[in-house]
């Protein structure tokens, strides 16, 4: 069996308005060790795109609007990603499910060719803060869990830095049995 756990980069926190600017992904076997990785900038500004760029969610993601702006569009970082999925056909594992999926399923929309691809992966998502709630009891942030868990994180707010570090927290959740 194979995981996935996926971080995004968006340019702010409504799919409907904003995009993916960075995707991270770490793909392991069950026990945990890594079988390969993601990582791409995407500009999902083409010419008809009418997204926007909060100034406010590049700060935090560190992102230059010259690097988006020289960055693969939308369609092959997806595509690339998907064809990613394909090879391990791995369950997905996000840190924050609800707004990741929210903004993927947005992007496809906008790519429409490629949604048969992801609707076969999109039925085997694991969120990391709903599991890490059924473990302890708190609800905890990515930064927070990694102090409870014991790992580090060199570079927040960085897709492949943030997919890692999910990686390692779902596998350590996977060792104490919190996942069946």
């Amino acid at each position: 069996m194979f995981y996935t756990s996926i971080d995004l980069e968006t340019s702010g926190l409504d799919p409907q308005r904003h995009g993916i600017v960075s995707i991270g992904a770490i793909t392991t076997q069950a026990d945990g060790r890594k079988v390969e990785q993601f990582y791409s900038l995407c500009n999902p500004f083409g010419p008809a795109s009418k997204l926007e760029m909060d100034p406010q969610a590049m700060e935090i993601n560190g992102l230059k609007p010259s690097e988006i702006a020289n960055a693969p569009n939308m369609l092959v970082t997806l595509r690339d990603l998907m064809f990613h999925w394909t090879e391990f056909n791995p369950t997905l594992v996000f840190c924050n499910a609800p707004f990741d999926v929210a903004f993927l399923l947005a992007a496809i929309r906008r790519e429409q060719r490629l949604a048969p691809l992801y609707e076969k992966y999109y039925r085997r998502v694991l969120d990391l803060y709903g599991l890490q709630f059924m473990h302890c009891g708190k609800v905890l942030s990515l930064s927070e869990m990694c102090k409870a868990w014991g790992v580090k994180n060199e570079k927040a707010h960085n897709a492949l830095a943030d997919a890692r570090v999910t990686s390692q927290i779902f596998h350590k959740l996977l060792q104490e049995k919190a996942v069946a």
